[in-house]
């Protein structure tokens, strides 16, 4: 998906990685030559992120920002990545944002027509994620509020915000479950391209 896209384009792509955590996608991209930024807003992860990211060449830049009320957090990307990015990662970041729909309509205004959104979320009509938020709200009595999603769910408010989705592919500890039902996997990959 991304090598078409930088094919299409014809030079390294500008990708932002949003919640990227300690790095390592951010980091997967830009050794592939590929212009890339991550944004998140721990500090710690965003020093994880740093550190891992001067053992690689070339390294990805990383930035920590709150991606929810920080209001400029889209003048950042610009600045670093030169920019509007060509493409956006985010990878188990939605079910955390409590006003996603401002969100995803905020990505919307900053993505230019034709920029590819690559979304990995976890799908709560799985069985394993079941078990898990079982294992996490009575074993654990973590009370942290997650806004998990289906995938018709996160279509239909992407595409309110301006973006083609297309159909995911799921993603299992059972790999058949992927090919002969990915409704039922653990978590669902999808790309949307920025309407024109």
């Amino acid at each position: 998906m991304l090598s078409a896209r930088r094919e299409e384009l014809g030079r390294p792509l500008r990708v932002l990685d949003l919640a990227c955590g300690g790095g390592l996608i951010a980091c997967a991209v830009a050794a592939t030559g590929n212009t890339v930024l991550g944004l998140d807003s721990s500090a710690i992860e965003i020093e994880l992120a740093r550190t891992f990211a001067r053992e690689q060449e070339p390294g990805a830049s990383f930035q920590q920002v709150d991606l929810i009320d920080d209001p400029g957090w889209e003048s950042v990307v610009r600045q670093e990545l030169g920019a509007a990015p060509d493409v956006v990662v985010l990878a188990y970041a939605l079910h955390h944002l409590p006003r996603v729909e401002s969100f995803a309509e905020r990505l919307g205004r900053l993505l230019e027509p034709g920029a590819l959104l690559v979304v990995n979320e976890e799908n709560p009509r799985s069985p394993l994620f079941a078990l898990k938020h079982q294992y996490r709200t009575w074993v654990k009595r973590n009370t942290d509020l997650e806004w998990h999603r289906s995938y018709p769910a996160w279509r239909s408010l992407l595409e309110a915000s301006g973006f083609d989705v297309a159909a995911p592919r799921g993603l299992d500890p059972v790999p058949a479950l992927g090919r002969l039902v990915p409704h039922l996997c653990w978590s669902l990959v999808f790309h949307a391209t920025r309407s024109p």
